[in-house]
């Protein structure tokens, strides 16, 4: 047994062994008070002073020791003893609950030397643990990652859960710790916090210490609101709180932070340009950084990048060929640094067999959609992957429109309100359409102008008005056709002598008088011809995207779709309008995975492949079904890479869709807040900051069972007990009756 004090202060110096000697310095100076005075009736009573001295020499001698052990209790209660060993944890009756959160997100990975963030913040762990079983008192421990804090069910998930604190808890601690790697996962240290108000309500006797164990990165505590409030929060509680930092300097880190393809003909056999973003979150310019790039597996020539300054992002383009019909993987790699974890990204591209488009045409003879036909159909051994399809405009309402990347009206004249609604729905959800005007479109305006145009409100851009003339130019050299850098002409904008500049527009449909554009609109006037009177227009419509193109398609009111620019343009247009149908989204790790799909085709059996460092793990996912449609949700996507989810067919035929993760890019910023910083954030919350080497858990107010409340009740004891014997000491004459 071994005792300590919480205050061991007051005990030091002579200070206190002074305040214990009062009642024997009252005593004595009571004896320099006496006088002797010589008094004949006093010799009897010193006759039976001599009888009894030794009984009331005793008496007085306990009275003052009782006196002294008052003045002694009170100084020890002051000191707060506690005891120490097996009577304390026998005997205490309040438990030290200690509640370690330790940061595991990817961040954590950061290495130097022959550790990492991760491995330093396990130390500290370590160390609190030890510390738990060395205290005699009742101890118990609970342990949340970040990465099991706040999961996509809203339930924290603790490693330990206020587990007791026995003998051999320092070595199951350090076995569990050994098996925790940093996590791909972005958590913000207010999630672990809110799990933290989630347990069970602190208990009377019970007194907590909270442990964040972090490496308080910049981009999560430069402006810590919600965390100051969930610590304040915990100090009202009374729960103390030590925030543990695990990382010495911020390191410089190179991340791959976009991987996507760009806008284009998405079909097998036809390039695709895609894009590659690399960024340096160090603080010193770097040279030559190589990037890695590979398909389906297989490597590809590297990409280069020359240098990237401090903090700023480079971007390289770099184009792929897929024969082969299905969904391909593309990936990007850079060469190990402090945080591996950030360095690859994964992009998974459908390239299907062709891209179907709709023509319709409101000529019978339909000789603008041969034009636009030919435009993406060229023949010969040049593939665009485009298939168009030219219809007349009743199929518009007898056949589902979804199944067309865009959609054309070249030479309408008018459409009936059913056909209207089906090409708004169908634009709403993300299609495109583009409209190419005629002869028969300038014969009545007033379909365009109050069913697709109505003020503003439907799919044409622009009110129009009537057919007009471009007055020739004397000039040979004069260009009819002005265009902007949009997409659809962006190959042509600012080139001089390119095939554009031959294009010659005799006749177009204008708008109407003094048209412009709406303030705060999407529509956008993207060419004009010479004299300013808007040619191509543009503009959003729901999810999908409109563009009006006030001349001809096929060579009758133009010259353009003899001109080599007129093929360029059209699949340019094309992959703009189908841009809106391409489901891109970007997946971050953690996000769960959702999936839909036709439960009379699909049965509900699912295998999902998640990657891993080696083989991927298989597991087998139940799917439920939701009248015809059979739905999936998977929330174990915590790794970055490409997951398969394989569909069973109604005819045992097997259907593999992928789907890519990747880790948040912004998290591979390694800035760091230091002490000082800290403190200026959390003005109002109360903690203790030390760096986790020099971490040390343990606390006076660790010790096991603290004495003072039994030294008060036994302080009471002596008091009565000296009043008592005072009472016993002193003389009492016997109480005289009053004669009657």
């Amino acid at each position: 047994m071994m005792t300590l004090f919480s205050n061991p202060g007051i005990l030091l110096g002579g200070a206190a062994f002074a305040l214990v000697a009062i009642p024997i310095i009252i005593h004595l100076i009571n004896l320099l008070r006496h006088r002797r005075v010589q008094w004949a009736a006093m010799e009897f009573l010193r006759v039976s002073q001599r009888k009894n001295r030794a009984w009331i020499l005793l008496k007085q001698l306990l009275l003052l020791l009782v006196r002294m052990a008052a003045v002694a209790a009170v100084l020890l209660m002051l000191a707060q003893p506690v005891l120490r060993g097996g009577l304390g944890r026998m005997f205490g009756s309040r438990t030290t609950h200690h509640i370690v959160l330790l940061d595991d997100s990817f961040s954590q990975a950061d290495r130097w030397g022959n550790t990492s963030a991760l491995e330093e913040a396990k130390q500290a762990v370590r160390r609190i643990g030890q510390r738990a079983v060395d205290a005699p008192s009742k101890q118990s421990f609970t342990l949340l990652r970040y990465s099991r804090a706040g999961r996509n069910d809203g339930a924290a998930r603790p490693d330990l859960l206020k587990e007791p604190v026995e003998a051999d808890f320092a070595v199951r601690l350090a076995s569990l710790l050994e098996t925790f790697q940093p996590s791909e996962l972005d958590t913000a240290p207010a999630a672990p916090l809110e799990a933290v108000r989630q347990l069970p309500e602190q208990t009377g006797d019970e007194d907590r210490r909270l442990y964040l164990v972090s490496d308080f990165r910049r981009r999560q505590w430069d402006e810590p609101q919600d965390v100051a409030r969930l610590l304040s929060d915990l100090n009202a509680q009374g729960v103390r709180v030590h925030l543990v930092n695990c990382v010495d300097a911020a390191r410089p880190n190179l991340a791959v932070t976009d991987l996507k393809p760009l806008a284009g003909t998405r079909a097998a056999g036809v390039p695709l340009l895609m894009e590659v973003s690399v960024k340096n979150f160090g603080e010193n310019d770097v040279k030559n950084v190589s990037v890695l790039l590979q398909e389906n597996g297989a490597a590809r020539p590297a990409l280069v990048i020359d240098a990237i300054d401090a903090g700023d992002t480079e971007t390289r383009q770099f184009p792929v060929l897929f024969p082969i019909a299905g969904e391909h993987v593309v990936s990007a790699h850079l060469e190990g640094d402090s945080v591996s974890t950030d360095n690859v990204r994964w992009a998974v591209v459908d390239f299907p067999q062709s891209v179907p488009a709709l023509v319709i045409d409101g000529d019978p003879l339909a000789a603008d959609a041969r034009f636009l036909r030919t435009a993406f159909e060229p023949g010969g051994s040049v593939r665009t992957g485009v298939e168009p399809r030219i219809e007349p405009p009743s199929f518009l309402t007898r056949n589902d429109l979804n199944q067309f990347h865009a959609i054309y009206l070249v030479n309408v004249a008018r459409l009936g309100q059913p056909a209207v609604d089906a090409l708004e729905d169908y634009v709403r959800r993300g299609g495109g359409l583009g409209i190419f005007l005629g002869p028969r479109s300038a014969e009545d305006t007033s379909f365009y102008n109050e069913q697709l145009y109505r003020e503003g409100a439907g799919l044409m851009p622009a009110p129009i008005d009537r057919a007009a003339d471009l007055r020739a130019s004397p000039l040979e050299s004069t260009v009819d056709l002005e265009v902007t850098e949009h997409p659809i002409f962006k190959v042509f904008a600012g080139q001089r002598n390119t095939f554009l500049s031959a294009v010659k527009v005799a006749r177009y449909v204008a708008t109407a008088d003094d048209w412009q554009p709406p303030a705060r609109s999407t529509t956008r006037v993207i060419a004009r011809l010479r004299g300013g009177a808007p040619l191509v227009i543009e503009q959003q419509f729901g999810a999908g995207r409109v563009i009006a193109v006030m001349t001809t398609a096929a060579p009758s009111w133009n010259n353009w779709g003899r001109n080599p620019s007129f093929v360029v343009a059209m699949l340019e247009m094309q992959s703009h309008l189908a841009a809106g149908r391409l489901k891109d989204r970007a997946r971050l790790v953690g996000q769960p995975l959702e999936l839909q799909f036709d439960a009379e085709k699909y049965q509900e059996r699912v295998q999902v492949r998640i990657p891993g460092d080696g083989l991927p793990l298989v597991r087998t996912a139940a799917a439920g079904t939701n009248g015809k449609q059979v739905s999936l949700t998977m929330s174990e996507t915590d790794r970055s890479g490409v997951y398969e989810i394989q569909l069973a067919t109604t005819g045992d035929e097997v259907e593999t869709r992928r789907f890519a993760y990747n880790v948040t890019a912004e998290e591979g910023d390694l800035a760091t807040v230091d002490g000082a910083q800290l403190a200026d954030r959390l003005q109002n919350v109360e903690y203790q900051y030390s760096g986790a080497a020099e971490f040390e858990a343990a606390e006076p107010t660790l010790a096991g069972f603290n004495l003072s409340e039994g030294l008060l009740y036994a302080l009471i004891f002596v008091l009565l007990a000296e009043q008592l014997l005072a009472y016993l000491i002193s003389y009492h004459p016997a109480r005289q009756e009053a004669p009657a």
